[in-house]
């Protein structure tokens, strides 16, 4: 009976999405390089989150810093982990190797991406997944 206790309280953690809560966005991302995922790229890292928030019934708005210098990246995927309480974000950047693209910028870019989600926000809790890549 104690093992059956320990395997459902596991098999619940699994389920639970983790991570730190973002909340929305403020006027500073106004003017944000809004960007879609690309295919292309070399190695991927994870793309910490600065902001999101609901902009539909099922659709939130995600703000995050795409890293100047030598190792720029671009958006490569977003992988969502949703439960009834929350909804986890990860974001995965890929580094820019195409030689046609120019230089990387020195500094870092403001951006902001769009997904949907399976269920309404509501009041579920926005969460950034990337920092537990």
């Amino acid at each position: 009976m104690r093992s059956a206790l320990v395997a459902i309280l596991v098999l619940a953690a699994c389920g639970t999405p983790g991570g730190a809560e973002r909340s929305g966005c403020g006027l500073d991302w106004r003017g944000a390089t809004v960007v879609v995922t690309a295919l292309a790229g070399g190695e991927e890292r994870p793309i910490p989150i600065e902001c999101m928030h609901d902009i539909g019934v099922r659709r939130i708005r995600i703000g995050f810093t795409l890293p100047g210098g030598a190792d720029c990246l671009q958006l490569r995927r977003v992988v969502l982990a949703e439960s009834a309480d929350a909804v986890a974000v990860t974001l995965i950047g890929a580094v820019n190797d195409d030689p046609a693209a120019g230089a990387c910028p020195d500094e870092g870019t403001l951006a902001v991406t769009e997904v949907d989600l399976a269920a309404p926000v509501d009041d579920r809790v926005l969460l950034d997944a990337s920092s537990q890549e």
